[in-house]
């Protein structure tokens, strides 16, 4: 049986990239399985560091995260 990931605590707002094309975006529902992909860049206007999320795509299935939003927890 696999272990159910914890949440990955994200905005509303937050996308995915699709994986097909970088300015091609996605939203994301609470409950979606995405992998993650970290890539460090410097913080966005908020200040926050830009962090990538990429769906599953079935080359890395111990990458999976399941996503859940800020308020909905």
């Amino acid at each position: 049986m696999e272990a159910s990931p914890s949440p990955i605590l994200l905005d509303e707002e937050a996308t995915v990239n699709d994986g097909e094309d970088n300015r091609d975006k996605v939203m994301v529902s609470e409950g979606d399985r995405v992998g993650l992909r970290c890539e460090a860049r410097a913080p966005n206007s908020l200040g926050r560091p830009v962090v990538t999320w990429s769906k599953k795509n079935g080359k890395d299935e111990s990458l999976l995260a399941r996503v859940g939003f800020r308020g909905y927890q």
